[in-house]
């Protein structure tokens, strides 16, 4: 597999393009984690999604998924999931994350793919504080879409 290490205000651009290069060439399992490297720091395992691409053609929001836009504004990192408000904090974008999923699983889409959609600008550590909460609630599989604009 491949580790992924990047400082924290590290742009996210930088380790996408390492996981879209890992994708094409079957590479899917990764491990990330925060430079500089500590000991007992923690990292997230993950597999990049075989069926779906890990970068999403660019303008496409799919029915089966549950998109959370990053976004950076004023150096303030903003958070939602499509369709819904901005996330205040921590506490009720995991909310409304878990809300969306159950509404997928409702419409007999229980294997929704939970895309990160994040402009070049966010930082790599609000990425991978995103990821490491999503696995620790275990909501579902998690893939890494190209921006798109929320409709």
């Amino acid at each position: 597999h491949v580790m992924i290490r990047c400082e924290e205000a590290a742009p996210w651009n930088l380790p996408q393009r390492v996981m879209s290069v890992c994708a094409r060439m079957g590479t899917y399992k990764i491990e990330c984690g925060l430079l500089p490297e500590k000991n007992g720091d923690e990292t997230v395992k993950t597999w990049l999604p075989k069926e779906q691409s890990v970068n999403k053609e660019e303008g496409s929001l799919d029915s089966a998924e549950v998109r959370i836009f990053m976004r950076t504004e004023g150096g303030v990192t903003r958070r939602k999931v499509h369709g819904r408000g901005w996330a205040a904090n921590d506490q009720e974008l995991m909310g409304e994350i878990a809300g969306a999923v159950e509404e997928m699983k409702k419409q007999g889409k229980a294997d929704a793919l939970i895309l990160i959609d994040s402009l070049d600008d966010v930082s790599y550590s609000q990425v991978f504080k995103l990821v490491k909460a999503v696995q620790e609630k275990k909501l579902g599989p998690i893939g890494f879409a190209s921006p798109v604009e929320d409709r």
